[in-house]
């Protein structure tokens, strides 16, 4: 699953740190959700945007330092189980820790689940 899933990460950031948010959402399923656990959920690439937008708008350009990686998966599903560093230039270093379920669509791997939670 790593060996899958590490490419793509890259890729993702990569267009992320540019500003590239359109090309980011390329890596995002089409049913995807993104849950911040005890706060809310968005649900569709559009939703999914926005929000992308409202966290850089609040945090800055971070960057995702991600330690203690579980990966698993097989031929329907792959998964990351992580903790995550966020080192953001507005709010300086902060802790998550998070949850990935990648999905095929249209033959390629795509972010389905975005489960996250950003430590107090």
């Amino acid at each position: 699953a790593k060996a899958i899933l590490k490419p793509l990460y890259d890729a993702l950031e990569n267009h992320y740190y540019k500003g590239e948010m359109e090309k980011s959402m390329d890596y995002i399923h089409t049913d995807a959700v993104v849950v911040n656990k005890g706060n809310g959920a968005q649900y569709g690439k559009k939703e999914i945007m926005e929000a992308f937008k409202k966290f850089t708008e609040e945090f800055g350009v971070s960057k995702f330092i991600r330690s203690n990686e579980v990966y698993c998966g097989c031929e329907c599903c792959l998964c990351l189980s992580c903790d995550i560093t966020l080192d953001s230039p507005k709010k300086g270093k902060q802790s998550a820790k998070a949850f990935h379920i990648w999905k095929k669509e249209d033959g390629k791997w795509k972010l389905y689940h975005d489960e996250y939670a950003i430590a107090s």
